[in-house]
């Protein structure tokens, strides 16, 4: 089952730096498996749901496998992956201050309250931002 045409396929790195996607408000992690043709095959971050999604190697082209997802999608979860995803990618690339870093990365949610309020607190995320910083920094030296 193939998706909409002009279907937003958005790429975010997991917590644990694993490449996922969102997709049409539903969230996926790559399934470690590759197929013959070089597609790549996602499952639901959702534990326990049976949706599965195929992509081709550019993650274009999104299609739905198997059984449908057993829960609604979240578009406000998918935006908030991915600005903290975009926050952890800056604390380890960046110098600037984790607190600024946050400040103005949760501005970007200024228009959707619902996300707004969904995302964690500087305090709760701050520790995976420093984090990121403190491996980057321990390739330095």
């Amino acid at each position: 089952r193939s998706m909409a045409e002009g279907t937003n396929v958005s790429v975010f790195k997991t917590k644990h730096g694993k490449e996922g996607i969102a997709v049409n408000g539903y969230q996926f992690r790559l399934d470690n498996k590759r197929l013959a043709d070089g597609s790549l095959l996602w499952r639901c971050l959702k534990e326990g749901c049976p949706g599965r999604m195929q992509t081709d190697a550019t993650y274009n082209n999104p299609r739905s496998r198997g059984r449908d997802h057993d829960h609604m999608p979240d578009p406000e979860g998918c935006l908030v992956r991915s600005v903290v995803s975009r926050m952890r990618e800056r604390a380890a690339n960046e110098n600037t201050p984790v607190p600024t870093i946050y400040h103005e990365e949760s501005t970007t949610l200024a228009a959707s309250a619902a996300a707004s309020a969904i995302l964690p607190t500087r305090l709760s995320v701050s520790s995976s931002l420093y984090r990121a910083r403190r491996k980057r920094l321990e390739t330095i030296f």
